[in-house]
């Protein structure tokens, strides 16, 4: 993962992750989330990502605009395994667990 600028100040954001549909988010509490255009949507994907590049605004945008449309919410114990692959055993959106594989 990238490390995030967060020029604007305080964030709560530590690593971002691009990939071709999505993004990996991992925030302070060492949780990651994926936020893909099928959950989140392209627009919001592609604009995450230029916010990452950019170092500034992506803790706003992900609070104001996206809020809770992520597609996986990965423990911090998982986060090692590549966090956009589909092995990561760490929870769907909603908080329910998935069987270990």
């Amino acid at each position: 993962m990238k490390r995030y600028a967060g020029l604007a100040g305080d964030t709560g954001i530590v690593a971002y992750e691009p990939e071709p549909d999505a993004i990996a988010v991992r925030f302070r509490n060492r949780y990651v989330y994926v936020y893909d255009y099928r959950t989140t949507g392209w627009a919001k994907v592609e604009r995450m990502k230029q916010l990452a590049e950019q170092g500034r605004g992506l803790s706003t945008f992900i609070s104001k605009q996206v809020r809770g449309a992520y597609a996986r919410k990965i423990a911090p114990g998982h986060v090692r395994r590549r966090a956009l692959g589909e092995r990561h055993g760490g929870e769907p959106h909603g908080g329910e667990r998935r069987p270990r594989r």
